[in-house]
């Protein structure tokens, strides 16, 4: 994995926007601010850097895989919304650290 050092709350790797959106939204950490940075990569993952230490949060592969392929048709994303509101943050995220 790429792993860059910034100063601040988080680096993410391989993000869309909308995840970049919320991690800048729900941590206050902003590209603006230069506490948030992207790093291209594979898969899509988070590293949180607080003053304690590194946590790696990482959306597990099957997840991503049900995320590419759940928005073909509105009941497919239909699906892909309740399986996502009904899974645990441990179905759907490895945690790294």
């Amino acid at each position: 994995m790429v792993r860059r050092e910034v100063q601040g709350c988080v680096a993410v790797e391989a993000m869309d926007s909308c995840v970049v959106d919320g991690i800048q939204s729900s941590t206050g950490c902003t590209m603006g601010k230069r506490n948030n940075a992207v790093v291209e990569g594979g898969g899509v993952s988070s590293v949180f850097t607080p003053m304690e230490g590194l946590v790696e949060l990482a959306l597990r592969e099957e997840g991503l895989e049900k995320l590419r392929g759940g928005l073909e048709d509105e009941g497919a994303a239909r699906g892909l919304m309740a399986w996502l509101r009904d899974a645990s943050a441990e179905e759907l995220f490895e945690v790294r650290g």
